[in-house]
């Protein structure tokens, strides 16, 4: 298995899902507040995929600037861009030193 086998809808549809809230919330008494360690989640819904290339597939939409957050999997937050987070922020040309 590749991380192209991954269409890229599904995996930005589960994220804008999780940070939108309708996935509901690992934090009790806050049903809306938007997940971290969105990697489980991903894991969780496409258990066909190893976790190693879930976050390749990632990574490979954070490089296309379709999705922003933490590659390695160490936070595992991620974002839509244009939806809650500017992703030209996260282009290393413009970040501040």
């Amino acid at each position: 298995m590749q991380a192209k086998d991954i269409p890229d809808e599904t995996i930005l549809g589960i994220v804008m899902a999780a940070n939108e809230g309708s996935l509901g919330s690992r934090i009790p008494g806050l049903p809306n507040y938007p997940r971290w360690c969105l990697i489980y989640d991903l894991e969780e819904r496409l258990p066909s995929f190893p976790p190693k290339v879930i976050l390749a597939k990632c990574r490979s939409l954070m490089k296309r600037r379709l999705m922003h957050g933490c590659g390695c999997g160490c936070r595992g937050d991620f974002y839509v861009c244009g939806s809650q987070w500017d992703c030209e922020y996260d282009h290393p040309e413009r970040r501040l030193p």
